[in-house]
């Protein structure tokens, strides 16, 4: 036992002064200790240094004032602190620099991001304690907020599971949840207004969709938006569902007509083209 608890000592005072040296290296003369030491401190949290050098390095290409260099990093560092992904947060660093963005504009940023994610990871884990589930469920919830959920309709679909969930197994409930929850998020990227996407996964679970019923839903609604308004598509699929109609009816009642009209404006503009006879 002594062994091997010299062993870790020994392990942990070698590579301590690798870690830093890596960011010395990285930043050179070009980074104050103290923003140096806010580097160092990331990397002992957990992120790799290389990309603790990478993201102080571009802050500082784009003038952030030390101050605001160290508070990015404690961000990034409240995000492993919590559990919480921060590959979000340093993308939305990255996203605001690339923009041009003013550093305070980026912090808040960055701030939003990481409120975003730990609400969604909270109500992820009012779903499950498994954590390969909390991150899907988690991720889900926050990329549609980020993509125009608000919290209350996000909150409207957690009721509609947990009624759902009385009557399941744990790992379906959790299966369901993630596949409702991914429905909504692609409707809002599809352009559809968080009112109408609720509506659609909250009738879908009313009308007790299960897990591949939720998932061809949102295979189907992301084929018809290619089609038709998106919003428009939204309302119908939720009317249909609340008179009672499956998946199935959504390829051939809804996407189909649309398909097939389009592939006839084709052949009608093709046969306008093709030369004609004497």
């Amino acid at each position: 036992m002594k062994k091997i608890v010299i062993t870790i000592l020994g392990f942990i005072l070698f590579a301590a002064p690798v870690l830093g040296d890596e960011v010395d290296e990285g930043l050179q003369e070009t980074a104050s200790i103290q923003i140096r030491l806010s580097a160092k401190q990331m990397v002992s949290a957990g992120i790799p240094a290389d990309e603790a050098v990478q993201m102080t390095r571009r802050m500082m290409e784009n003038r952030f004032p030390e101050e605001q260099v160290i508070r990015a990093h404690r961000t990034v560092m409240a995000a492993l602190e919590a559990n919480l992904p921060e590959k979000p947060v340093m993308d939305k660093a990255y996203e605001g620099m690339v923009k041009n963005a003013p550093p305070e504009r980026i912090l808040e940023a960055m701030g939003k991001t990481l409120s975003r994610y730990a609400y969604a990871y909270r109500e992820a884990r009012r779903i499950t304690s498994q954590q390969g589930q909390v991150r899907a469920i988690g991720n889900a919830i926050a990329e549609g907020l980020s993509a125009g959920i608000s919290e209350s309709d996000v909150g409207r679909v957690m009721e509609q599971l947990r009624t759902r969930t009385q009557q399941r197994t744990m790992s379906r409930s959790e299966a369901l949840a993630a596949e409702t929850f991914q429905t909504h998020r692609t409707m809002a990227r599809l352009g559809v207004s968080s009112k109408a996407a609720t509506d659609v996964v909250c009738q879908a679970l009313e009308h007790n969709f299960d897990e591949p019923e939720m998932k061809m839903l949102r295979l189907s609604f992301r084929h018809g938006s290619l089609q038709t308004d998106p919003e428009g598509l939204a309302h119908q699929y939720a009317a249909a569902i609340g008179h009672g109609e499956r998946p199935s009816w959504f390829t051939t009642t809804v996407v189909m007509p649309w398909a097939t009209r389009f592939g006839a404006a084709r052949r009608r503009a093709s046969e306008l083209r093709r030369p004609r006879g004497p």
